[in-house]
């Protein structure tokens, strides 16, 4: 074994770095689906460590999440509802075993039906059943590339995503694909943690960066860079940074599906 004062030394630590950074730069070059396969255990892991330690380190989220009584919505997506929907539907992509909407309420009061969809919904529905947990809304296993094979185009007056469409296979595609099940005029709000790919050295299912500048949403995975506005021609799209109350920087995105007659919407990438 090496002395713990040798692995103290600059050089060894200059090492390791540029052996993370190598190790990083590989994952980055990797193919993202092939990536996706291989961190599906250790996500899977994570949730279950999460329901049975009944959110481990966090457990204020996990009180919150299953809060019975209700959480009203964040401001941000409050203010993207629409004003002329008595009842609202909102879907969350990527949701994980247990929404972080918990049971969403309305600051007006509208009633809100929620609908979870998670490419690894199957699985977290067994962890559910197997910790006695009941959602606010059980997760229909489905991809976010895929949500078009599940819903019908325009039924949900809002989607959203947090912190999960960094994990999927293709995001672009993820995002044609939450525009196609949100009605035209209506939003699809992003909010993911800064650049996290990097961070975590796109280990797990971390595969892509998510930023912004000059209110661009931008998404990032090694030295390819996506400006989402650009791409997309049947949406608006507009991001600003927020830190959150731990202190990380998080990318807060809109999308308005625009009111078209014939859009592209999530057959290509």
């Amino acid at each position: 074994m090496i002395p713990s004062w040798i692995r103290r030394t600059p050089v060894v630590q200059a090492g390791r770095a540029c052996y993370r950074n190598w190790v990083s730069w590989r994952r980055a070059r990797s193919d993202p689906a092939e990536q996706w396969r291989r961190g599906i255990a250790d996500e899977i892991q994570f949730w279950e460590h999460w329901l049975e330690t009944k959110g481990g380190g966090f457990p204020i989220a996990y009180t919150e999440r299953l809060n019975r009584h209700g959480t009203l919505l964040d401001d941000f997506i409050a203010r993207h509802l629409p004003p002329d929907q008595p009842h609202i539907r909102i879907l969350d992509v990527g949701s994980g075993p247990v929404s972080s909407l918990g049971f969403p309420r309305s600051p007006d009061g509208r009633p809100i039906e929620l609908t979870a969809a998670d490419a690894l919904g199957r699985s977290y529905g067994e962890l559910l059943h197997r910790y006695g947990v009941e959602p606010s809304a059980w997760p229909i296993p489905v991809a976010v590339e895929e949500l078009s094979t599940q819903f019908d185009d325009g039924v949900f007056d809002l989607v959203f995503c947090s912190n999960a469409l960094d994990h999927s296979v293709n995001p672009l595609l993820g995002i044609r694909q939450m525009l196609r099940v949100v009605r035209p005029g209506c939003y699809v709000i992003l909010t993911h943690e800064q650049n996290v790919a990097e961070a975590e050295g796109y280990a797990g299912l971390h595969g892509w960066n998510f930023d912004e500048r000059n209110e661009r949403l931008k998404i990032c995975r090694g030295s390819s860079e996506i400006d989402v506005g650009q791409v997309l021609n049947n949406a608006e799209v507009s991001a600003f940074r927020k830190p959150s109350r731990l202190g990380q920087l998080w990318i807060y995105a809109s999308i308005r599906r625009l009111p078209e007659l014939h859009a592209d919407l999530g057959l290509r990438n």
